[in-house]
């Protein structure tokens, strides 16, 4: 009797502990995920990007790859992306979240409505899942009559001698096809050319048909002796019906140059072992805007010294010049021969440096000795 209870205490025993480790392994590979956007319904602008920022969350207990899916209406352009890549699955850790980009491009010509794109994540074995729905509205454009001009870089910046880019979206909304014509006003002697996106010919005018929306090239060439400051180009585009107009800008901030030269136009000298070698060294402004902390440092053998009267220039006005003084002296113990010293001068603010590679020719006497 006594024996049959300890078994039937023993069976309860081993059941509970089934029970429990069933339990915790059912709660141990508890899987969900969540997705959402902050904003899950937009209005689509002509000209514009449809774009959500989509977020994926493992809220389970184990690390989880879903792949993604899409649905649009029919002859929409559909993309996942991060960054550059278009990514077709996400890998998750537990509690890690990810975000990325879901991309839309109606058809040209498209009905004006609502219009929804599901996404959905879905693990390989189908037993996690998550759709959203997403909302993008067309408004109504097409007229009689309309032209939107749109520039996303409207102003630029940039020294003397450079050539500046604009681009700028030309819309049409009107219900028929139109010939765009294109004319600008600029400073005199400035160069300002149309070109359509892919191409490099000139062209004055370009056709778009009802609902094209596409990017027109802006040329910009300043002459060549442009003072800095800031200048305006004001870009025409002009149907039969209207005309409509957009204010491009240039900031010219000067040129920023720099020469260095020796004094004697050498770059070769002989030297003798432990003596000093003094040149002379000119820098030289020859940009059109001014220049600030001009440095000078060296590259030497090995126990050389290289030492500048002055190791840095606190401005220089465009066209001036400074003379500075180096002194190179080879080792007491350096071997006769051929050697380089490199000088730099530098403005570090600006990323130009100039260099000077000097063939520096050792001398020194040979003494012999015999053993007798």
């Amino acid at each position: 009797m006594i024996g049959g209870m300890s078994m039937k205490r023993l069976g309860i025993f081993l059941l509970l502990i089934l029970s429990l480790n069933t339990f915790a392994f059912t709660f141990a590979q508890e899987r969900d995920v969540s997705l959402s956007t902050p904003f899950p319904t937009i209005e689509f602008v002509s000209g514009q990007r449809i774009r959500f920022k989509i977020t994926v969350t493992n809220l389970g207990s184990q690390v989880e790859t879903l792949n993604i899916y899409t649905e649009a209406p029919n002859n929409w352009e559909i993309q996942t992306k991060s960054d550059l890549y278009i990514i077709k699955q996400v890998h998750l850790g537990i509690d890690e979240s990810r975000t990325f980009d879901l991309e839309a491009n109606p058809p040209q010509g498209e009905e004006s409505g609502n219009y929804s794109i599901l996404i959905r994540v879905t693990s390989a074995d189908g037993l996690v899942s998550k759709l959203l729905n997403l909302g993008v509205e067309l408004p109504s454009t097409a007229t009689d009559s309309g032209l939107s001009l749109i520039a996303s870089y409207p102003s630029l910046e940039g020294s003397v001698g450079e050539d500046y880019e604009f681009r700028m979206n030309v819309i049409n909304l009107a219900n028929k096809d139109v010939v765009v014509y294109f004319t600008a006003e600029h400073p005199e002697n400035w160069d300002v050319n149309f070109k359509p996106r892919f191409g490099s010919s000139v062209v004055r005018s370009l056709e778009f048909a009802s609902g094209e929306n596409d990017v027109v090239v802006i040329d910009v060439s300043p002459p060549p002796d442009v003072e800095p400051g800031s200048y305006e180009i004001k870009v025409f585009a002009q149907t039969e019906e209207e005309t409509q107009s957009l204010t491009f800008s240039i900031y010219i901030v000067g040129s920023y140059l720099l020469d260095f030269k020796p004094s004697n136009n050498r770059v070769s000298l002989k030297a003798k072992q432990g003596e000093s070698n003094i040149i002379a060294l000119n820098v030289t402004n020859s940009g059109s805007a001014p220049l600030e902390n001009v440095i000078m440092f060296s590259e030497k053998p090995s126990g050389w010294d290289v030492d500048f009267e002055s190791e840095e220039i606190s401005s220089l006005q465009s066209g001036e010049s400074r003379q500075i003084r180096a002194n190179i002296v080879p080792p007491k113990d350096s071997i006769p021969g051929d050697y380089i010293v490199t000088l730099y001068s530098a403005v570090q603010s600006r990323g130009i440096s100039k260099t000077l590679n000097y063939r520096v020719t050792v001398t020194g006497s040979t003494s012999w000795g015999f053993i007798g």
